[in-house]
């Protein structure tokens, strides 16, 4: 993923006339497709030219109240709208554009006919939407939650016209080897100085491309991504010419001959992964490797060879000499500790056979010249991790875990004291590391004051929700041998109330004697030099010390002066070359290892002869129901494979455990594998931020969430997506997926097996009526949102319209929690093809309200009849909680209830914002609706290029995530009949129902429902089938109509009541299709 153009250029010709913005603001990044909205005019190799055509009279102006003041809310139906917080939101239009890599771009915008309208009220400025921290309690989650205000941007409401461009290049990436640009067009321009709205019927759009010498060729993708790019790219046929060579059909890249991160490593073979958790020295007995299963009765153990990282160590084999392993012989070797987020455990190979492996080497260390030093500088670390804070800032790799929660009055300080044995009589010094847990108004709004052993030795003030490293000097004599006291109080004196603070870790350096504390002494050596080291307090005259300045090369000092008795004194003299550390330990006193665990058969990821469609990626724990997936995957065709998560760790991270390394994979498969290059990816298995379990919970974390600060207001939270966002030949990457992810977060073989075997079953049903009906649930409207309105806005622009649409608005059909709840659950009981939510959620429960949630599974009865749920909400698919029998998102839950529940849910992880959850969802609709998207996976994509393409809030790019195999085929539609015409007309209190076929095929007649209220019940109103009007199996249309006088009510049809109608075609299989539902009032 990377951006080719090196220059992106905008000119507007005025036809009509001439358009003056000076310094145009530029909106933050928005828009959909509006499908009626553009037209392609023409493409050739030097650009492409469309046109954006605007139904000035269906705009909309309506005043509105908000916090006490008028503003007039603008749109067009099927529209979407700009997206920059506080400021105005107008309609727009995005299309999406490929490009030639390496081209300059360059937009031409030619304005037609332009329409000005005087407003009496401001524009509606866009929703500004902020989190909320409350105290954290120990052991529990916490999310922040929402703030909603409506503010205007000043920068915006005072200055000229908004958003100033017409149209502007607002994305420029690649989408696997297509560069593609989103081109945003703003036809509808606001200027707040004079408070008027000008409106363009037309915007013609040049996108042009100079620079000569285009990069790129011919290259065919995977009929799923082809599918989706031929439906998203206005001059994809000529974009097809512009496509990233695959790197090795160029002879530039060989995928054995790879280097740097993500080449694949060749794990031993045979092979033992040996875990180590701390630094030091560490024995494996005879009995060990007996258990563990290395055959010690007949290997050479000169042979015997240790790796970390790729690269042989050096190592002892103690009784190695005679060429045989006895009961008394041992490996000792020298190992670290691992600073990893997603495990505590580095992994060290062990293995035998070939050569010769390395050995330890030693160097004279007989005392004789030298300067001694009287002490070195020691480091202690103090960490304790408790709370759990994903908004705190920093990369990736930042453990968000804090140990001190500090919250005046409450909780005004925080005591820990530590124990030193002997520190020297020399200056030293302490760091802190802190962050604030609020932002007020007020700055600063932090203050901490620091004291140790009494003495006040720091006070730092800081804004924020920021670090504070506060370094400190301590003076001679301030640290004493035994124990100190730290004291770190927030004073609360800034005005906030009461301020909030986490506390990381303390950080001391001090001089430190060279006594050895239960027979162990670290020290380093300052600087280059000849030194003769002086190293006290051993209760042994059996000392061993060992340079573990490089440890891959650890060396061992022979030839030591041992004198006295309980305390015993080492003397020994070296020449060092630079800063060096240096262990000095008790003979014969080891580490045990955490474990040894035996590798199975090797794997061969790496192979380049390796091919895939569908990739299951799964644990052990879960192989059987991975491979019923893969077979039924393979059984339609696809290559489909399943791979041993360790198996991926081994490869590619040296066997530690990581979600980089699930991604390296996964790039590695679409660089080296046989084309084309995969397309769907599982993770089968559940996973939690609480890798390192820090909170005692014990819940297995099967695959780890990739964890990334990705996300506005949450912070850090599960970004699945950046699994599946590699790099290009420049070396960067955006945060549009080059596969198709899903998972499937189960906790059991039996979870596992509901989700395998619900999606099997899922593909199996019979093409039924239930298939072309869809639930759309609102939440109520409020400063977040009119969800109500957007919900209704996608139904009209972008669901096809053969299906047939159920409301649950709560607020609006449903006016209690109670009514709106029940009808959700028999809508999905009854079956539906789609389950759209629009509104607020939190992981467990659609809106405050309570309408849908986990609560509420155990009550669901719809067997294989089950919905895709396309849930537009914060935190729907927060799945990565370490709790293991509670804090459920419902995301997770309704995917892997056993035959019942949903097949797949396209959850959010984060929060949000409802446009961009809104561009998500016209655009997975739109690929079911228009483009006839077969899978899933394809529909999800295509929503994220909507999105994408506007540039705007794209952290909902990486935290939407397909809970289910994104291989997922949508049902067959029905054949029955497709509809040209279906309306509905009143006049002298009776209504006629009229309809046009395009052709009937299977079709065998029509039945025609009515109900007075959307929430009542239907009621057939023929008495008898009305006929086709041809013959079954024709593809010849034909005109109907149908006049309803009320027969079936007392008193006929009431004037001025609106009444709902539907029409069902009839399938001569027994299926059956609803069209509808049609308001209409009653005229006298």
């Amino acid at each position: 993923m990377f951006n080719k153009g090196r220059s992106i250029l905008i000119i507007w010709t005025a036809v009509l006339f001439v358009i003056g913005l000076m310094l145009p603001a530029k909106a933050s990044g928005e828009g959909v497709r509006t499908a009626e909205a553009s037209r392609l005019l023409g493409e050739e190799s030097t650009g492409v030219r469309f046109t954006v055509t605007v139904p000035v009279e269906e705009l909309e102006l309506e005043e509105i109240e908000e916090n006490g003041k008028t503003y007039t809310r603008v749109g067009l139906p099927g529209w979407s709208q700009t997206a920059q917080a506080g400021a105005p939101s107008l309609p727009l239009v995005v299309e999406q554009v490929g490009a030639p890599l390496g081209a300059e771009v360059t937009l031409y915008v030619v304005p037609g006919q332009a329409r000005v309208e005087r407003l009496s009220a401001p524009v509606l400025p866009v929703v500004t939407q902020r989190a909320e921290m409350k105290p954290p309690v120990e052991g529990e989650p916490l999310l922040p939650e929402m703030v909603y205000v409506v503010e205007e941007d000043a920068s915006v409401y005072g200055g000229g016209e908004y958003p100033g461009s017409l149209a502007v290049v607002m994305n420029d990436g690649m989408v696997r080897q297509q560069r593609v640009l989103g081109v945003v067009v703003y036809p509808v321009q606001y200027n707040a100085q004079r408070q008027e709205l000008t409106v363009y019927e037309t915007l013609e759009v040049e996108v042009r491309f100079s620079g000569g010498g285009f990069e790129g060729g011919e290259a065919e993708d995977s009929a799923a991504y082809e599918s989706v790019l031929e439906g998203e790219l206005l001059n994809y046929e000529g974009a097809q010419g512009w496509r990233a060579v695959p790197l090795e059909a160029e002879g530039r890249m060989s995928p054995l001959g790879l280097t740097g991160a993500g080449v694949p490593w060749a794990p031993p073979e045979p092979g033992w992964r040996v875990k180590v958790r701390n630094d030091g020295f560490y024995r494996l007995s005879y009995a060990e490797l007996v258990t563990a299963g290395l055959p010690v009765s007949s290997l050479d153990p000169r042979t015997i060879k240790m790796y970390n990282l790729g690269k042989e160590l050096a190592i002892r084999v103690v009784g190695e000499g005679d060429g045989e392993f006895n009961s008394t012989d041992y490996i000792v070797f020298y190992g670290e500790g691992l600073d990893s987020k997603y495990t505590w455990d580095n992994i060290y190979w062990l293995t035998y056979g070939g050569d010769n492996g390395r050995r330890m080497g030693a160097r004279d260390g007989s005392p004789g010249a030298g300067s001694t030093p009287g002490w070195h500088v020691s480091s202690l670390h103090i960490e304790e991790n408790t709370y759990y804070f994903s908004n705190a800032p920093g990369s990736d790799d930042l453990e968000r875990y804090f140990g001190a929660f500090l919250f005046p009055p409450t909780i005004p300080s925080w005591t820990k004291t530590f124990t030193l044995d002997a520190p020297a009589n020399a200056a030293g010094q302490m760091t802190i590391s802190m962050i604030g847990y609020l932002a007020n108004a007020i700055n600063p709004d932090h203050h901490v004051r620091v004291t140790l052993n009494g003495e006040q030795i720091g006070d730092v003030y800081w804004d924020g929700i920021t670090w504070s490293n506060l370094s400190m000097p301590l003076r001679a004599g301030l640290l004493r041998a035994g124990e100190n006291t730290l004291v770190v109080t927030a004073v609360n004196d800034t005005g906030v109330g009461s301020d909030m603070l986490y506390i990381d870790a303390v950080d001391v350096e001090y001089a430190n004697t060279f006594t050895a504390v239960g027979d162990e002494l670290w020290f380093k050596n300052g600087a280059a030099g000849v030194y003769r080291y002086r190293l006290n307090g051993f209760t042994t005259g059996q000392v061993e010390v060992y340079d573990v300045t490089d440890a891959e090369n650890v060396e061992q000092i022979s030839n030591l002066a041992v004198s006295g008795s309980n305390p015993y004194m080492v003397e020994f003299s070296d020449v060092a070359g630079g800063a060096g550390q240096y262990l000095a330990k008790a003979a014969g006193s080891y580490k045990a290892v955490q474990g040894i665990e035996t590798v199975d058969t090797a794997s061969n990821l790496r192979g380049v002869g390796n091919g895939a469609d569908h990739i299951i990626i799964t644990p052990r724990a879960f192989w059987e129901q991975a491979e019923t997936l893969r077979a039924y995957r393979a059984g339609q065709g696809l290559r489909a494979v399943k791979v041993d998560l360790q198996d991926v760790y081994d490869e590619f991270n040296y066997g530690i455990a990581s979600a980089e390394a699930i991604r390296d994979f996964l790039e590695y498969t679409y660089n080296a594998w046989v084309k084309p290059s995969p397309s769907y990816v599982v993770l089968m298995g559940d996973g939690h931020f609480d890798a390192k379990n820090y909170q005692n919970l014990g819940k297995v974390n099967y695959i780890p969430p990739y964890l990334a600060f990705v996300d506005p207001w949450l912070g850090e939270t599960a970004a699945d997506n950046r699994y599946v966002t590699f790099k290009n030949e420049m070396g960067n990457r955006d945060a549009m997926p080059d596969m198709m992810l899903g998972r499937m977060a189960v906790n059991s073989a039996a979870e596992a097996a509901a989700m395998v075997n619900n999606t099997i079953a899922y593909e199996a049903n019979p093409v039924g009526s239930w298939q072309q009906q869809v639930l759309l649930v609102a939440d109520d409207p409020d400063a977040g949102g009119n969800f109500p309105a957007l919900s209704n806005n996608l139904m009209n622009c972008c669901m096809a319209r053969q299906l047939s649409a159920d409301l649950v608005y709560y607020g609006v059909t449903h006016t209690t929690q109670t009514a709106a709840k029940a009808a959700i659950l028999a809508g999905i009981n009854s079956g539906k093809l789609l389950v759209n939510y629009i509104g607020h959620a939190y992981k467990d429960k659609w809106a405050d309200e309570d309408l849908f949630g986990v609560a509420d599974i155990k009550n669901l009865a719809n067997g294989s009849k089950q919905p895709i749920i396309l849930a537009m909400a914060c935190n729907d698919g927060y799945y990565h909680m370490p709790y293991p029998n509670k804090y459920f998102a419902t995301a997770e839950v309704v995917t892997r209830a056993q035959g019942k529940g949903a097949v797949a849910s396209w959850s959010s992880t984060g929060m949000g914002m409802s446009n961009a959850q809104e561009y998500l969802n016209r655009g997975f609709l739109y690929a079911y609706s228009t483009l006839n998207t077969p899978t899933v996976g394809q529909a999800t994509l295509t929503g994220k290029a909507f999105l994408w393409a506007s540039g705007g809030n794209l952290e909902s790019l990486d935290t939407f995530l397909l809970f289910g195999d994104p291989a997922l085929q949508f049902p067959s539609a029905p054949t029955a009949v497709d509809l040209s015409a279906f309306n509905v007309t009143s006049a002298g209190k009776t209504v006629t129902v009229a309809w046009q076929t395009e052709n009937e095929v299977d079709n065998l007649g029509f039945n025609v429902y009515r109900a007075s209220d959307l929430k009542g019940a239907r009621v057939k109103i023929n008495s008898l089938m009305i006929p086709t009007g041809t013959h079954p199996g024709s593809m010849v249309g034909s005109s109907y109509s149908f006049t309803d006088k009320g027969a079936d009510l007392k008193g006929g049809l009431k004037p001025k009541q609106t009444y709902y109608y539907w029409l069902e075609d009839l399938n001569i299989t027994g299926g059956s299709e609803l069209h509808g539902p049609l308001a209409v009032e009653v005229l006298p």
